[in-house]
């Protein structure tokens, strides 16, 4: 498995000058953390005590495997859809910039939410607080399933959506891909006989973590 980090870090200055342009607010802490990958991530009290995250996007020439692409966008729309559409509880998104004039790259503020990372607590919680919680986690993603998009593929890769289904290029995949390449591949090969009568390009969220819409 190939091992990158396609994120670009700011300087303290710089993510002083982004808070003041969201928040009219400078930073008093900057923290980052380590869990992000595709992008990078800090959590940022701002004077006054609020803290919020910054995520910030790769540069924009750098090569990135198919899901990673437009993932900033992906999740910005797909957050916002969650809080239209479903009662599931997501962060608020505050500011938003592609315009790529500030750095080389997308960035956006979103809310801190306070928690733990369910990987990282779950062998510590009861059978019962577990079933429970995998419950939540099914009633959430059938909220997903449930909005109904207006066309099929990767939900960040506009130009490349179909009005229909139609199984992908497999062979097309860069190097970087080859281990998504193989899963897939596989995994294609044995529901392909179903994909003729998939009707709706309903939101849902890969077991990678990738939005697209099926």
């Amino acid at each position: 498995m190939i091992n990158y980090k396609a994120g670009q870090e700011l300087d303290d200055g710089l993510i002083g000058l982004l808070c003041k342009k969201a928040f009219s607010l400078f930073p008093e802490r900057i923290e980052k953390s380590e869990q992000a990958h595709t992008n990078t991530v800090y959590v940022i009290t701002l004077s006054g005590g609020k803290k919020v995250v910054l995520k910030v996007g790769p540069y924009t020439n750098v090569r990135l495997m198919h899901h990673e692409k437009n993932m900033m966008y992906t999740e910005v729309t797909v957050l916002q859809k969650m809080k239209n559409y479903t009662s599931i509880e997501v962060p608020e998104m505050y500011y938003y910039d592609a315009s790529n004039t500030e750095f080389n790259g997308e960035y956006f503020f979103m809310e801190y939410l306070d928690g733990d990372n369910l990987a990282d607590v779950r062998d510590a919680l009861s059978k019962p607080a577990q079933a429970s919680i995998d419950e939540e986690l099914g009633r959430n993603n059938r909220a997903l399933n449930d909005i109904i998009g207006s066309s099929f593929g990767y939900y960040g890769r506009l130009k490349k959506r179909k009005d229909k289904w139609m199984m992908p290029d497999i062979t097309a995949y860069s190097y970087q891909e080859v281990t998504t390449r193989i899963f897939w591949g596989s995994f294609l090969n044995r529901i392909k006989n179903c994909l003729p009568r998939s009707k709706n390009p309903d939101l849902c969220i890969a077991i990678c973590g990738t939005e697209m819409s099926l």
